[in-house]
């Protein structure tokens, strides 16, 4: 039980039944080591980039997030792949969506440019090959949607 415990993020509740820990943050830490990749991704993009909607595209919280995302950048140039995983998606894809989906609506429904092309040609690449891969397309809600959201609770047309 020790074992599940520590390295799965899972508890015992008391009844014999193992559930999975409440603690957010604990589970991403044990699923995702903060020095992989997609530790990497959770820990310090995802927070920079929201900063950087949130704040309307303040110039010091778009700096911080582009100094983040350049890691991102840097990986997909060395593996000349089309995604993280090769040629197939794989878990970083798939965390990565938030990019891909929700970081473009943001871009679009307040008027901002987190991620330049010409600053980030490989994630703009990257992108656009998940977000037009078939099995993306199903899964994902249509760009209305968080468009509509970002609008709506940051309030800038």
């Amino acid at each position: 039980m020790a074992f599940f415990s520590h390295y799965c993020g899972y508890e015992n509740n008391g009844k014999n039944r193992i559930q999975l820990s409440t603690d957010f943050s604990q589970r991403i830490s044990l699923t995702f080591p903060s020095g992989s990749l997609a530790g990497k991704y959770y820990y310090f993009c995802i927070p920079a980039i929201f900063k950087a909607i949130v704040s309307h595209g303040e110039k010091q919280a778009v700096a911080e997030a582009h100094e983040t995302l350049q890691f991102l950048e840097n990986e997909l140039k060395v593996k000349g792949s089309k995604f993280f995983g090769g040629d197939n998606i794989n878990l970083v894809d798939i965390s990565a969506t938030f990019i891909a989906l929700w970081v473009g609506a943001a871009e679009e429904a307040l008027g901002l440019e987190l991620l330049p092309r010409d600053k980030f040609p490989k994630i703009k690449e990257w992108c656009d090959n998940y977000l037009n891969c078939q099995a993306v397309k199903d899964g994902l809600p249509p760009r209305e949607l968080p468009v509509g959201f970002f609008k709506s609770r940051f309030g800038k047309a």
